[in-house]
């Protein structure tokens, strides 16, 4: 299972110059792979997760949305947001070794 996480940006957005470096800590520290996304350059997948409005944040597992967050916001609630978004990815089923 393989899990991402999406910010997504814009170059005009002031909001999201605030909201970058938190973001990318919070990724460093959950080590969660995450990308930057322009949403000027790509709209098309700005449109596939339902960003309305800048910055989002979403966790995607296996090309499945977890959860979104909006706007800047501090680091804790960050954090909280991605522990939140993890969590509710099913651990694997691990095959039981019969007595």
């Amino acid at each position: 299972m393989s899990c991402e996480a999406l910010f997504f940006t814009a170059p005009w957005c002031d909001p999201c110059r605030q909201a970058a470096p938190i973001f990318s800590e919070v990724m460093r520290e959950a080590n969660l792979p995450s990308t930057i996304v322009d949403v000027d350059l790509t709209p098309d997948l700005a449109d596939r997760f339902g960003v309305e409005r800048l910055p989002t944040l979403v966790i995607v597992s296996d090309g499945v949305l977890r959860g979104s967050l909006t706007g800047s916001r501090p680091k804790a609630e960050v954090r909280s947001f991605v522990d939140s978004a993890l969590g509710e990815v099913d651990p694997p089923v691990l095959p039981t070794v019969a007595d």
